[in-house]
């Protein structure tokens, strides 16, 4: 047996219990919002109506689906995903003709190093939007284009921000010279995929009584993307253009960048460099312009809507793309994969995923079993709640502090859909917050909103003038204990 058939499982395994901590998500910042969101849906509320937030709705089902069995869910989803994304480029690798140990190595240990890179945040939506983007590359390369065109429809309720990327890379594919005698056959094929499964999802929306408010809600989305949000001193200069970019850049995506910028020129114009006997073929010269195209609609997309620096996670699908065709030049170069040439794909690896932080995997899997079991710990003002009363209607007042607020309260009604307000909201969406914030039985409020702080006085913005109501609501209406976390908050009888 061959050196490296004997070390190729091994060397995925490894390369998965590294990165197996890393996945589990954290109810710290933003996951611990989308799984209150997820425990209010098991609770019965309806998404976007009557508890609100800006995510699309397949990601907060899946996650409510995987919540009805345990928290804990939440970790196995993440790694479903991932799994989808690893299938997905294996599936496009053995479009190209990639031998077999050369396709499982890069599926499944090259891959995963890549799209859990230096940008990645476990438990957030970008993920599940890659993993769909590839699934729809991979089917259309296939000429699986109903099952494609499925997949569009289904990025719209899973990530809707990538599907220019996706749309775009279908479109590149449909006019390669092989297909442009069935070019009409074809769209058809995907167009009917396409309207079945949007036909789908609209019929789920709409049994749910969700559908109005998901349209409403792309409708904030767009208002939100293109409101400045985490714009700096250091951005607020350029523009809205080139500050959306550089509201997103961080050390890794620009790593990123460079590396896939770098790979695109070597690979197009060194067709008969030292790592191959031959020019590229049609399917290699596809594979290269669907990283260009993906390329260049992953940077429009960040131009026109990028906020925050996670947001630069779709320059992972370029890199795993472009990483897909250096592994079929790689291939072409040797009748078997040398050490070195392990070597070269692994570090690319790491260049393309924006460089690993060793020491932030490591602790990960050595705090696996204490991270999977936070994600069941019933949160401090949640406990103290529950000790005042064991029903009743609540509403929470706070920022992306919220670390899962929502488990632990299904038996209660939500009372206000929202239950977190920014510097950046819509200041009708926080005056309406204060309104429904006087209808609830109790109040959560976080340190931020706490009427430990001061209250302004003269409000200069629409988010102080939101404190100071909110204060001023609770100190006339409500009697308040307060904790390490925040306040809990009695509505006094009237």
């Amino acid at each position: 047996m061959r050196y490296f058939e004997i070390v190729l499982y091994p060397i995925i395994s490894l390369t998965w219990v590294f990165i197996f901590g890393h996945l589990v998500p954290s109810l710290k910042w933003d996951h611990g919002i989308y799984a209150s969101v997820a425990e209010r849906l098991v609770a019965g509320d309806q998404l976007y109506s009557q508890v609100w937030d800006n995510k699309d709705p397949l990601f907060y089902w899946t996650l409510a689906l995987g919540r009805t069995i345990s928290p804990a869910m939440d970790f196995a989803i993440e790694i479903v995903w991932l799994l989808i994304a690893c299938i997905a480029a294996s599936s496009i690798c053995s479009t190209i003709n990639l031998t077999r140990n050369t396709r499982l190595l890069f599926a499944y240990a090259i891959t995963p190093l890549v799209v859990t890179g230096g940008i990645y945040m476990p438990g957030l939506s970008h993920l599940p939007g890659i993993a769909v983007t590839l699934a729809v590359i991979a089917t259309a390369v296939r000429n699986r284009l109903l099952v494609s065109g499925g997949l569009l429809a289904t990025l719209i309720v899973t990530k809707v921000v990538m599907l220019p990327i996706a749309g775009l890379a279908t479109i590149v594919i449909l006019a390669r010279p092989a297909l442009r005698k069935s070019v009409q056959s074809n769209v058809v094929h995907l167009l009917a995929g396409f309207m079945t499964a949007c036909g789908f999802w609209a019929l789920v929306l709409l049994m749910r009584g969700e559908l109005g408010a998901w349209l409403h809600a792309l409708k904030l989305n767009f208002s939100y993307s293109s409101s400045g949000a985490g714009a700096t001193s250091r951005t607020d200069f350029a523009g809205p253009i080139v500050g959306h970019f550089l509201q997103t850049m961080s050390v890794s995506a620009l790593i990123v960048l460079v590396a896939v910028s770098f790979l695109i020129v070597f690979l197009r114009f060194d067709l008969h460099n030292k790592f191959a006997q031959k020019s590229l073929t049609s399917d290699q010269v596809l594979l290269w312009q669907l990283v260009v195209t993906t390329l260049i609609s992953s940077l429009t997309v960040i131009l026109l809507t990028g906020i925050w620096t996670h947001h630069a996670q779709v320059y992972y699908i370029p890199a795993v793309l472009i990483g897909i065709l250096l592994a079929s030049r790689i291939d072409n170069s040797a009748q078997q994969l040398q050490s070195k040439n392990l070597l070269a794909l692994f570090g690319a690896g790491l260049l393309l995923g924006g460089v690993i932080h060793v020491e932030q995997y490591v602790r990960a899997d050595l705090q696996i079993a204490q991270n999977i079991s936070a994600l069941s710990d019933v949160q401090p003002l949640t406990a103290e709640l529950r000790k005042q009363s064991t029903s009743g209607s609540y509403a929470r007042a706070g920022s992306n502090d919220d670390s899962g607020h929502a488990y632990g309260l299904r038996d209660w009604k939500l009372a206000c859909p929202r239950f977190t307000q920014y510097s950046f909201d819509d200041p009708e969406l926080l005056a309406t917050d204060v309104d429904c914030l006087s209808k609830a039985d109790y109040l959560l409020l976080s340190l931020g909103t706490s009427i430990r702080n001061e209250t302004p006085v003269k409000p200069s913005s629409a988010f102080e003038q939101f404190i100071a109501d909110l204060h001023a609501l609770v100190k006339s209406s409500y009697k308040c204990t307060q904790y390490p976390t925040g306040d809990v908050c009695e509505k006094t009888k009237s």
